[in-house]
């Protein structure tokens, strides 16, 4: 949340960002990308398929004749014409899934990078992942390419579990905590600062029902 660093700044405190959100930020931005590459992927397999089917039929319509095509055979000349169209097609198909599938394996590659600056044992070793990054900026995919110069914003803060091990990379722990001790309904109403007036006067209420009133009756 944007309000979080002001705050901490003001309080003094060292602000570590979590990890875990900054990496789901990334992969929210990366799996529209992703569904539609698949889908093509998943839809260039069909044709391809549909494709060889196809050349598997003419090859065999005449198979066990040798030698070249007679002239006067206009049957088979336009057969090889076709076979020849359709066989271009599956190398253009295939060069397109080819495509596709490198680019999910070098976006996939390039996150398990960008994962590996968050769980380095050290700064010097996260500052050393980033830059081999930051330094093939322009190079890299749009949606990684805007990860890495928001990154290079905050980049301390993301990092600050690296030179002191007290603190946690992530806040799963805190949230962990936090939703398992009340129903989701009630949650919402004590994140405001009226429900946390609420919470703290029932609280006073329940406390001096239970030691004042149930005790003396």
């Amino acid at each position: 949340y944007s309000a979080y660093a002001s705050i901490i700044d003001d309080l003094g405190f060292n602000h570590q960002r979590c990890t875990f959100h900054a990496m789901k930020n990334l992969m929210d931005k990366l799996i529209k990308k992703h569904n539609g590459l698949n889908r093509k992927i998943k839809k260039l397999n069909a044709d391809i398929k549909e494709l060889e089917k196809e050349i598997k039929e003419i090859s065999e319509k005449y198979k066990g004749q040798k030698g070249r095509t007679r002239k006067d055979d206009t049957e088979r000349q336009k057969d090889n014409q076709e076979k020849r169209k359709l066989n271009k097609e599956l190398s253009e198909k295939k060069a397109e899934r080819k495509k596709c599938t490198n680019k999910l394996k070098r976006d996939d590659k390039l996150v398990k990078k960008i994962s590996l600056i968050f769980k380095s044992k050290t700064e010097k070793t996260a500052r050393k992942r980033f830059q081999k990054l930051y330094d093939k900026l322009e190079d890299l995919p749009k949606e990684i390419k805007s990860f890495i110069k928001n990154l290079s914003k905050y980049l301390d803060k993301a990092i600050q579990h690296t030179i002191n091990r007290k603190i946690p990379s992530t806040n799963n722990l805190i949230e962990g905590f936090y939703k398992t001790t009340l129903p989701g309904k009630i949650k919402k109403i004590f994140k405001t600062y009226r429900g946390l007036i609420i919470r703290i006067t029932l609280n006073n209420i329940r406390w001096i029902k239970r030691c004042a009133i149930i005790n003396k009756n």
